[in-house]
């Protein structure tokens, strides 16, 4: 039975490369994962021994002829505060406003250093979550930087807050959980320099013009690639990301195939030689 999975299959020119005998390609395993977007939980289970794959070839970027060679690395702080509480009527002395103290950590932050404020490689802290009352409160900040020294870093920096903040409270009232999300896929890349000469050469050959990117976000790879199977991110072409307004031309897909291909082509080919 044809369905909206099979047409995508279809269109992808996997059925092609199964029914042309003189095209030539190595092993390919085909992984379906829903991306970073549900906290890359799927890349995150992939077992890359299982595949015993070369490089792995992500289709999910910008718009035509891109491809990531950077992303940063992710992180994320989850802050717990313990409060006092007491009613307002005779709280003097006595009330500790969880609240209050959570206010503080985000004006302790670097002045200048949230996602409002920057671009390109400059990293930042986001703190996008605050929930609770006088009692408890949970804050989450986001860490994000392109350079491994730079994002350890900011981690000191946020420890170093919450010990200040701590002191001057006289009490462990607030708790810190660091958490490392995923990497940045370019020193791997860069040890690796034939995946993308294959993505430039793929383009080359089919008249599109090379836009490297360096991606402020994450990707599927950005969790493979540690694990020790080098991810390149290619384009699909798509245009207004995550808004009500997104959408994918059907000739951008195409080219997208057709990189998909090339891609593999060029693989082999250096394979026979």
């Amino acid at each position: 039975m044809d369905n909206g999975i099979d047409w995508f299959f279809n269109f992808l020119y996997v059925k092609y490369m199964i029914k042309t005998p003189t095209f030539s390609h190595g092993d390919i395993r085909l992984v379906l994962l829903p991306d970073e977007e549900t906290g890359i939980r799927g890349a995150k289970a992939l077992d890359v021994s299982e595949l015993n794959s070369d490089f792995g070839i992500c289709l999910d970027c910008c718009e035509i002829g891109e491809y990531v060679v950077e992303n940063w690395y992710a992180g994320s702080a989850r802050i717990t505060i313990r409060g006092v509480t007491a009613h307002p009527m005779s709280a003097k002395g006595k009330l500790i406003n969880a609240l209050y103290i959570a206010t503080e950590i985000i004006a302790a932050l670097p002045d200048k250093e949230r996602p409002e404020y920057t671009e390109g490689r400059e990293g930042y802290y986001w703190a996008h979550n605050l929930r609770g009352d006088t009692a408890n409160a949970t804050l989450d900040i986001a860490i994000r930087d392109f350079e491994l020294t730079g994002y350890k870093q900011r981690k000191a920096v946020l420890q170093d807050i919450v010990n200040r903040i701590n002191q001057r409270w006289s009490n462990e009232r607030i708790t810190l959980v660091l958490t490392d999300i995923y990497e940045n896929v370019k020193p791997a890349l860069d040890k690796t320099p034939a995946i993308l000469d294959n993505v430039k050469k793929a383009m080359h050959n089919l008249d599109i013009i090379p836009k490297p990117l360096i991606m402020r976000g994450g990707y599927d790879g950005s969790v493979i690639t540690p694990k020790g199977l080098p991810t390149i991110n290619i384009f699909t072409g798509a245009h207004n990301f995550h808004s009500t307004r997104e959408f994918l031309p059907v000739e951008s897909l195409r080219l997208a195939s057709e990189m998909l291909l090339e891609i593999v082509e060029l693989s082999a080919t250096e394979v026979k030689k």
